[in-house]
């Protein structure tokens, strides 16, 4: 979930029906001033938690972000998990669950800053392309897996009375944290890891204050579709590969007329590369990408 208004998003999804029935992903972008949703029908008895969070997930990020108290953005994109969380109990949705990962940005032109605000639970993961890095690289992770094999997982499942048996809680799910997933809520919680990454605008971030990108083209969401047949590295080498060739980057605004429309609709088609070539790889999962351009 991110901002639109100035941006541009490349989408893409793949149910893969050659190892998969359903389509359980879904992704939404939202553009400024776009949070104000209606109150939602909260009556989802019988539907998956999938279709609860497109449509009640956002409104409740948007009601946190509004909500008149002196709590920093991270913390009321986790209330907005665990409100969600618990709303999806109510509504009677009880064994099926969903990772999610979301970017919020925020753009100060005025501070020559964008403030990317991520948060996930699951494996679901944002990555950050990033250039004039402090450490020299050109990929970085703004969400944390909570994978079941995770050590830090395995023991907060066991010190909670549970356990990991073949790299799942209780034997059964992969993912140690997720929305949903509420007959085994004890162990799987909703709690969100968050992060906050700052940019440059126009290269002018001092690299002392320590950030990881000090500037950035893109990020990428994706869900694990994606990322258990690709690097977080190679999925940013083949968006820049896809779009820029071997040239670096160059903004649309020094461009030809001609040059920015075939550029345009070369990081339009990012997402798809992406999700195809994750079909190249073996991927045996439903498949969603969304580059979002900063």
């Amino acid at each position: 979930m991110s901002s639109t208004a100035t941006m541009l998003v490349s989408t893409a999804e793949e149910m893969n029906p050659s190892r998969r029935s359903t389509m359980e992903d879904c992704h939404v972008t939202l553009a400024p001033g776009s949070w104000n949703c209606p109150d939602p029908d909260m009556g989802y008895v019988g539907r998956g938690i999938v279709e609860f969070l497109e449509d009640v997930f956002a409104h409740n990020i948007g009601e946190e972000l509004q909500f008149n108290d002196d709590a920093d953005i991270p913390t009321r994109l986790e209330r907005a998990f665990l409100m969600t969380d618990i709303q999806s109990r109510m509504a009677g949705i009880t064994t099926s669950g969903a990772t999610v990962a979301l970017c919020l940005i925020k753009k100060n032109r005025k501070a020559g800053e964008i403030n990317i605000y991520a948060a996930n639970v699951g494996d679901a993961r944002a990555v950050i392309s990033c250039t004039g890095t402090t450490s020299n690289q050109k990929a970085y992770r703004l969400t944390h897996d909570h994978r079941a094999d995770d050590p830090e997982e395995v023991a907060r499942i066991e010190a909670a009375g549970g356990f990991v048996a073949r790299s799942r809680v209780l034997g059964i799910l992969a993912v140690a944290r997720s929305m949903g997933d509420h007959g085994m809520k004890e162990f799987v919680i909703g709690k969100p890891f968050s992060s906050v990454t700052k940019v440059a605008i126009d290269n002018n971030l001092d690299s002392s204050q320590g950030t990881p990108c000090i500037s950035s083209e893109f990020v990428i969401l994706a869900c694990d579709g994606l990322w258990d047949v690709m690097e977080d590295q190679e999925a940013v080498d083949l968006v820049r590969k896809s779009v820029f060739g071997s040239a670096d980057q160059m903004e649309l605004s020094n461009l030809s007329s001609a040059d920015a429309l075939a550029r345009k609709e070369k990081m339009e088609k990012a997402a798809q590369i992406l999700v195809d070539t994750a079909m190249q790889n073996g991927s045996t999962d439903n498949i969603t990408a969304v580059v979002y351009w900063l």
